[in-house]
């Protein structure tokens, strides 16, 4: 049975991810979804449709360097992850979510066993949204805009919220 489909790469576009919905309704053991490089930039003035049903049983989405945006990241996020289900990876590198896109992802209601928002415009202020995390063990923040007071932030989560992380990556940033 299927288990992981890469699509990395292809231009499928929101269209097309609403056409792997039927799929991976129809797959309960579809658990791995490869997305990157694949364009959902929103134009402005155009509405495209959502997804209604995004992968409820997958364990790790890779939608790095797909030119999501942060207002598109706001609508699409919720709708991506707020299902709950297991532990998720999630994989948004390179893409330009800024604060509102990283706080609307950390505002779903899915367990994530890592994040990995490299290259994402996030500040400080990201920090602030930055939840209890107890499934999470990879954090990937790497050449984003942090300095000292996000990393002050980012300490006082680790003694609290992020207590079964293992790897934090923080390169890139002017900490």
């Amino acid at each position: 049975s299927l288990t992981k489909i890469d699509l990395s790469n292809k231009n499928i576009g929101i269209g097309g991810m609403n056409a792997l919905n039927l799929l991976a309704e129809q797959s309960l053991l579809l658990k791995a979804v490869d997305l990157s490089r694949n364009s959902f930039k929103q134009v402005e003035g155009v509405e495209l449709p959502l997804p209604s049903l995004m992968f409820p049983h997958f364990e790790d989405l890779n939608l790095s360097s797909c030119e999501i945006e942060c207002s598109f990241a706001q609508t699409l996020f919720p709708r991506l992850f707020g299902s709950g289900g297991p532990p998720r990876t999630v994989r948004l590198s390179r893409n330009c979510i800024g604060d509102g896109g990283f706080s609307a992802l950390m505002q779903s209601k899915a367990r994530f066993s890592a994040v990995y928002v490299a290259d994402c415009q996030l500040t400080d202020d990201a920090m602030d949204h930055l939840p209890d995390l107890p499934d999470c063990a990879v954090l990937d923040l790497s050449r984003n805009h942090l300095t000292l007071k996000g990393a002050k932030i980012l300490a006082q989560r680790l003694a609290t919220g992020l207590r079964n992380l293992r790897e934090l990556h923080l390169a890139g940033n002017a900490i």
